[in-house]
Formats: C-alpha cells, sequence, structure tokens
C-alpha cells in the first residue's frame, strides 16, 4: 500500500550473512475470512528469493501465533484466524497471503433539481 524508501539498515542471518533493506512499508491481506488487515513496517529485501514475515515482530504488534502439532495458526488482536499453515519438510512454515491492492473509490453526488 505504502513504501518508505528512505529505509536504512540491514537484515542478519544465523550465519552472519547481512542483506540490505531497501524499503519498509505496509501491506493489506486478505485474511481468511475474507477481511482485509494490514501488517505494517514491512522490510522489502529484493535479494531474498522469499519474504520473511519476522514471528518476534508479528508478536510485537499484537499478533497471536500458536505451534502446535506441526500446524502454525496466526491470529490478529481480535482472534480473527488469518492462516493456519503446515510445517515444511525443512521446518519451515510457507505462509501464503493473498496480498490486494487498496483501491481508492470517488462518490459524486449531482442535485436532483
Amino acid at each position: 500500500m505504502e513504501l518508505n524508501e528512505n529505509m536504512n539498515g540491514n537484515v542478519l542471518f544465523e550465519d552472519s550473512l547481512k542483506v540490505l533493506i531497501e524499503e519498509k512499508g505496509t501491506i493489506l491481506i486478505s485474511s481468511k475470512d475474507g477481511n482485509h488487515k494490514l501488517i505494517k513496517d514491512v522490510y522489502y529485501v529484493s535479494k531474498l528469493k522469499r519474504n520473511i514475515l519476522s514471528v518476534g515482530q508479528l508478536l510485537e504488534k499484537g499478533y497471536d501465533i500458536l505451534m502446535k502439532d506441526k500446524y502454525l495458526w496466526l491470529k490478529d488482536q481480535n482472534e480473527n484466524l488469518i492462516s493456519k499453515v503446515l510445517m515444511s519438510r525443512n521446518r519451515m512454515f510457507i505462509l501464503n497471503l493473498k496480498t490486494i491492492e487498496a483501491k481508492c473509490l470517488k462518490v459524486s453526488m449531482q442535485d436532483k433539481a
């Protein structure tokens, strides 16, 4: 939805690999129940093959995360289910979020004289 191109920083991985954060922004996603949710302060790093969503950052933003029996449940601040994800063979949780573009609609009122 919006991007801050004046981002300055790096993502540091466990193996000491550092990649440049190019932008920070807000994404609009469609949740399982059909509602739309905003996730703010998402980093854009073009050198990564996949986008990474930090569990720690989601917790700080008030999301609830439950991991049990090889599943991860992600819920928003109102306990609405965003996604249920099965753990992959390499112990990652591949979350396929459907991002949507925000649309601004214009309403025109005409006099009925």
